[in-house]
């Protein structure tokens, strides 16, 4: 791989991220497509926010640790709330298969949690699954997945494009 950026979350963007083959071993490793490389990264050679090709993400020595099926509310055209779901605990394996049956999955944060430090991170992947009915604008089933690791690896081969704003 040709850029390697360690420990540097905070330094992309994962609005427009895809995961795709996630897997268990040593840690969580995954793919992303369309992972957003910020200017101030220190792999970042355009200076300005560009889309990295595909990117294989590695967290050494991760685990999760909790997470949930995020709930929702749900409004009429007058604002009068029709349906009201809580949020949904889910236990460590339930978590692991969403997570490996994720691919296509948009994983649009990764949000570092209050007790985070270096050498010892906790963060929430935050995903959501794409309906599956055509121009369904409602939006799909989400969930928070929280995991703690001691390294982030993230590493591309090429960047694709600036991102347009």
């Amino acid at each position: 791989m040709s850029f390697k950026a360690v420990d540097e979350i905070y330094n992309f963007d994962f609005q427009d991220a895809q995961i795709f083959n996630v897997k268990f071993g040593d840690g969580i490793s995954f793919e992303l497509e369309a992972l957003i490389v910020e200017p101030e990264n220190s792999q970042n050679e355009n200076f300005t926010k560009s889309y990295a090709g595909t990117t294989t993400v590695r967290l050494v020595d991760g685990k999760i640790t909790g997470g949930c099926k995020d709930g929702y509310k749900r409004y009429d055209a007058n604002n009068k709330l029709l349906e009201e779901v809580d949020d949904s605990p889910m236990d460590e394996d339930a978590l692991k298969l969403i997570l490996k049956s994720g691919s296509g999955a948009y994983l649009y944060a990764m949000d570092a949690n209050p007790d985070s430090e270096e050498g010892n991170y906790s963060y929430t992947l935050n995903l959501e699954f794409p309906s599956k009915e055509a121009y369904d604008n409602i939006g799909g089933v989400s969930y928070q997945v929280s995991v703690k690791f001691n390294k982030a690896i993230f590493e591309w081969d090429k960047y694709m494009n600036r991102v347009q704003m």
